[in-house]
C-alpha cells in the first residue's frame, strides 16, 4: 500500500483519496489542504495512527468531503 508521504503528495497535486477495506498504519498524518477534497472509505477500512500522531488533519478550506 501508499505510505503517508505519497498519499500526502498524492493529495497536495489535488487529488481525492479512496481507502479500501484493510488497515493502513500511518506513520505521519495525513494532511487536506486544498478545497474540495473528498477522502472516502469502503468497507472495512480501518486507519490506525502511529506513535500518538493525528490520524488526519483537514486545514481550513471549503468543501472538503470525509466519509
Amino acid at each position: 500500500g501508499a505510505t503517508a508521504s505519497q498519499i500526502n503528495a498524492a493529495l497536495a497535486e489535488g487529488k481525492n483519496l479512496l481507502f479500501t477495506p484493510g488497515v493502513y498504519r500511518l506513520n505521519q498524518t495525513i494532511n487536506v489542504t486544498r478545497a474540495d477534497t473528498v477522502v472516502l472509505g469502503l468497507g472495512l477500512a480501518t486507519v490506525i495512527p502511529e506513535n500518538g500522531i493525528t490520524a488526519l488533519n483537514v486545514a481550513d478550506v471549503d468543501g472538503v468531503k470525509i466519509a
